[in-house]
């Protein structure tokens, strides 16, 4: 598995620690960190995005 510094992100230890628990989890994380995005191009990392009626994208499922 190539790691995120693998893929030229520095993303800060805790941002990556509360993406990996949701990972685990399988859990929406919403955030308005720019990290979040990019982690959740490469690693799997569901977002939350809010939509009419509070929805979410159903194009981020795994």
């Amino acid at each position: 598995m190539e790691t995120l510094a693998g893929k030229g992100l520095t993303v800060p230890w805790l941002d990556v620690l509360i993406a990996a628990i949701a990972i685990h989890d399988g859990t929406r994380l919403y955030a308005i960190d720019a990290h979040f995005e990019e982690i959740s191009k490469h690693a799997g990392l569901l977002l939350y995005r809010p939509g009419y009626g509070g929805s979410f994208n159903p194009g981020d499922e795994a």
